[in-house]
C-alpha cells in the first residue's frame, strides 16, 4: 500500500508537471476565488509506542471520505491559497505485545487547516500545503483494561496537483503527511503518524 501511493502519486506528479510545460504557451486559466469540493481515499501510518518495559510499534490503515474548501490567489503563474478539510475515516491497527495484553487504535475523523502554494501552466495547478493537522483517536489497552478518546493536534504537509476540466469544475490528486502529538494511554505514550492519498473534486463558486 505504502509503495502503490508513492509510485502512483509520483507517476501523477511528473505527468501533470510535463502537462504544464506543453501548456505554458496557452496559459489562460483562472485559479482564483473560493472553491469547495469533495474528496476520497486511503490511508496508512503507524503509532509508536513507549511502553515502561517496552517499546513497540504497529501498523493502522483503512480509508476516509470528506469535503474541503478554499479560497486561491493568482499572480501569472504563481497561486497561493488557504484550504480547510474534514474526513469521516476508517482508520484502525493495533499490536499484541504480551499475548493476551494489546494495544489498538481506532480514529473517528482527520482535519487540516493549511496554506497552498504553486505554479499554474493552463490548466494544471501543482502544490505544496502545509499547516494544522487535527485528529479523533481512541485507543486502548487490555488486561488490564484502559481507554483514552482524544482530539490530537499536530502538522500536515504534502503535495497535490489539480487540473481544470472546465470553468467552474478541477479534479484533484493530494499526498498528505501528518504528525500528532503524544497521546497518553496511562503509563503508555502513543505518537500517530497517518499519510493520506486522496482523489477530489473542486467546483469553483
Amino acid at each position: 500500500m505504502k509503495r502503490f501511493s508513492f509510485v502512483l502519486l509520483s507517476t501523477v506528479l511528473a505527468s501533470s508537471a510535463h502537462a504544464a510545460d506543453a501548456a505554458l504557451e496557452n496559459s489562460t486559466y483562472d485559479w482564483s476565488g473560493v472553491f469547495i469540493g469533495a474528496h476520497a481515499g486511503g490511508a496508512f501510518g503507524d503509532v509508536d509506542a513507549q511502553l515502561t518495559s517496552i517499546d513497540g510499534n504497529y501498523d493502522v490503515d483503512g480509508w476516509l471520505v470528506g469535503g474541503q474548501v478554499g479560497w486561491n490567489w493568482q499572480r501569472d503563474r504563481l497561486v497561493a491559497g488557504v484550504v480547510a478539510d474534514a474526513s469521516f475515516v476508517q482508520i484502525d491497527g493495533d499490536w499484541t505485545f504480551d499475548d493476551p495484553r494489546k494495544l489498538s487504535s481506532d480514529y473517528d475523523f482527520l482535519a487540516t487547516a493549511r496554506l497552498r502554494g504553486g505554479f499554474t501552466a493552463g490548466n494544471i495547478l501543482i502544490y505544496g500545503t502545509g499547516g494544522l493537522a487535527l485528529a479523533g483517536v481512541t485507543s486502548k489497552r487490555s488486561d488490564p483494561a484502559a481507554k483514552s478518546s482524544d482530539t490530537l493536534t499536530g502538522y500536515a504537509v504534502g503535495l497535490g496537483a489539480e487540473f481544470a476540466a472546465s470553468e467552474s469544475l478541477s479534479i484533484e490528486v493530494e499526498f498528505l503527511h501528518r504528525v500528532f502529538d503524544t497521546q497518553d494511554l496511562e503509563n503508555y505514550e502513543l505518537d500517530h503518524v497517518i499519510n493520506t492519498l486522496t482523489v477530489g473534486v473542486n467546483f469553483q463558486l
